[in-house]
């Protein structure tokens, strides 16, 4: 009777060893994941918006973008409906480190499949706490998702739980403290 026990036991196990395991186990699938750091809409960039389309910045890498699972980059300001205030501005200048992006540029970014941004940055608080609500609601109605200092993004790519926090080292900017400081 112990080798009939056996028997079974090593084709039971020799079975298991040869059989499709994606019915026990779920199968991985790589994940694409493409961070491609500052995003500044603002100065030059919105000259170049203006003059031939918002979406001519993204012309020559949107087909690339379009490869990844995920696209995450941080966003270098607010976007706000405020007029630019640096724009045409002189290097080093004050005004000349003050952005805020059109409003339509959280459209942009998930129309070039950028679909995850960093607020965790020194110039986000640019145009104040105004700024920053005014940036998360356009990038909610848009359906970019964010990650500022309270906040973590947690997505599933490739059968993975993978989480996004952010970090900010530097002390949110307000107006009023970058007009001090630029002093």
């Amino acid at each position: 009777m112990k080798k009939v026990y056996l028997i079974i036991l090593v084709a039971l196990v020799g079975v298991f060893f040869y059989m499709d395991k994606s019915f026990y186990f779920a199968q991985d699938k790589e994940a694409k994941i493409l961070f491609v750091g500052d995003m500044m809409f603002d100065r030059y960039i919105r000259q170049v918006g203006y003059n031939k389309g918002e979406d001519y910045v993204f012309s020559c890498v949107n087909n690339f973008l379009r490869d990844f699972d995920l696209v995450i980059g941080n966003l270098e300001g607010p976007i706000t409906e405020n007029a630019s205030v640096s724009i045409f501005t002189k290097p080093d200048s004050p005004d000349n480190y003050r952005f805020t992006f059109p409003s339509d540029t959280a459209k942009i970014l998930v129309k070039n499949n950028i679909k995850l941004v960093n607020l965790g940055n020194n110039h986000i608080g640019n145009f104040g706490q105004t700024g920053i609500d005014s940036t998360k609601k356009f990038l909610k109605e848009s359906g970019v998702n964010y990650i500022d200092d309270s906040s973590v993004y947690i997505t599933k790519i490739g059968g993975q739980n993978i989480s996004f926090i952010s970090y900010n080292e530097f002390e949110e900017m307000t107006p009023e403290k970058f007009l001090l400081s630029a002093q």
